[in-house]
Parts: structure tokens; C-alpha cells; sequence
């Protein structure tokens, strides 16, 4: 009986010794690896050609946001394997850390939506529409996206804490049932519906409109091919978008 008790603590010791070392260095590898490609996109989309296109800068945002999630947010969890997990003893840092990870990775997938958007805009055969894709009104909706972000999970500075069960010390976003309920429906909502629905009816529309743009026979030189022809760079980023879509 004692030599089966003793396998078995064996047994858990070593179990619980493996998922230590797979989280450990797992978080690790994805730290490096995110970090490394978080760089390169922003590199890539930083580039001279692209920087007067608003959906490179919707991409280049989304892709420093993710730089940051990897650095404030994957980081940290790696950290806890070695006991240095500050967010699960200090009551502010929790609430930095649950607001951060809410509204960043909420915000990066917006703006992969709002990409989209300016993908179907610029290929619109309306010249109001086309006109619609510009960096001024790319930088009011990053602005206006972020604030409404603040404002919807802002909550999770008075409802993220520190809490002891009597067991273990986490770091918790449901403190209270009111508090788990909203930010799930929200978090559910904001980060999956609204997004998705965006860019499944714009990759629809867009599609639409590169058919019509394929199809329209127009010379090079008329003023009607100045209005319906794509620019190299807007192609290529039409390429990406699709890829993304896929």
C-alpha cells in the first residue's frame, strides 16, 4: 500500500514537473518568436511605398499592438513559472494587466476589420467612397476605436483584483458575478461578432467590386480608367487582406 502511495506521488511529482517545463519553455518560444514577427510586420508595413496607405497603417497598428500583448501580457505568464508573478499580489498591476489584455487584443482584431473596410472602400467604383479611404479619417477611427474600448472594459478597474481563497493568491477579473458575466457577453461580442460580421460582409462586397473592376473595359487613358483603376500598392494590400481572410 505504502510502495503504490509512493508511486503515485512519484507519479504527480513528475507530471506536474513536465507541465512546468512545457509551460515554462513554450510561453518562452512564443515570446520570441512573437516578438520577432510582431517586428518584421511593423517593418514591413513602415515602409516608404506604404506609409500614405491607410490600411498599412490599420495593419502596422494591429501588429504593435500584438508586439505589446506579447511583451506586457505573454511575458508575465512565462514569468509565473518562477514565481515572479507581481499581478497575483499587487491589486493595480492585476488591474493593468486584465484591462490591458481586454482592450489591446480586442483592439488588434478591429483593426484588422477596419483594413477590410478600407480594402472594399478603395475598390468601390463610387468616387465618395474611394475618397472615404484616407489617413485622416484612418486616424479617427483608431482614435474613436480606442476609446470606445476604455469605455466598455474600463470596468475592470474596480472589478480585476487580487483574490485569496485560502488556497492560492490570483489575479482575477470576476471578482464579483456581475463583473464575470458583463465582461464575457462584452468580451464575446466586441471580439468575435461585430468583427466578424465586419469583414465577412465587406470581404463579400470587396469581391464584388473586383469583379466589376475586372470586368469594366476602359482605356488607359480616359478619365474613367484614372477612376476605377487600383494602384499596385492597393492590389498587393487587397492580396494580403484576402490572405488574412482565408
Amino acid at each position: 500500500m505504502q510502495a503504490t502511495l509512493s508511486t503515485n506521488s512519484t507519479l504527480i511529482t513528475l507530471l506536474n514537473s513536465i507541465t512546468l517545463s512545457i509551460s515554462r519553455y513554450g510561453f518562452f518560444i512564443f515570446v520570441i518568436f512573437g516578438t520577432i514577427g510582431n517586428i518584421l510586420n511593423v517593418l514591413i508595413f513602415y515602409q516608404k511605398k506604404l506609409r500614405a496607405s491607410p490600411c498599412a497603417l490599420y495593419l502596422r497598428t494591429s501588429s504593435c499592438i500584438d508586439l505589446v500583448l506579447t511583451l506586457g501580457i505573454s511575458l508575465p505568464r512565462m514569468l509565473t513559472t518562477y514565481d515572479l508573478d507581481y499581478s497575483a499580489k499587487i491589486g493595480i498591476i492585476c488591474k493593468m494587466r486584465h484591462f490591458t489584455y481586454y482592450s489591446l487584443s480586442i483592439l488588434s482584431v478591429w483593426m484588422v476589420a477596419l483594413a477590410a473596410v478600407d480594402r472594399f472602400l478603395i475598390t468601390s467604383p463610387l468616387a465618395k467612397r474611394r475618397q472615404m479611404s484616407s489617413l485622416r479619417n484612418a486616424y479617427r477611427l483608431i482614435s474613436a476605436s480606442a476609446i470606445l474600448v476604455t469605455l466598455v472594459f474600463g470596468n475592470l478597474f474596480y472589478c480585476a483584483d487580487v483574490v485569496d481563497n485560502g488556497v492560492i493568491t490570483s489575479c482575477s477579473a470576476s471578482t464579483t458575478r456581475q463583473c464575470g458575466f458583463y465582461n464575457q457577453i462584452a468580451r464575446l461580442v466586441t471580439v468575435l461578432c461585430i468583427p466578424e460580421m465586419v469583414i465577412i460582409a465587406v470581404s463579400i462586397n470587396m469581391t464584388r467590386n473586383l469583379r466589376y473592376l475586372k470586368q469594366a473595359t476602359v482605356t488607359i487613358t480616359s478619365i474613367r480608367s484614372a477612376q476605377y483603376r487600383v494602384r499596385k500598392i492597393d492590389r498587393q494590400l487587397i492580396k494580403v487582406r484576402i490572405f488574412n481572410n482565408g
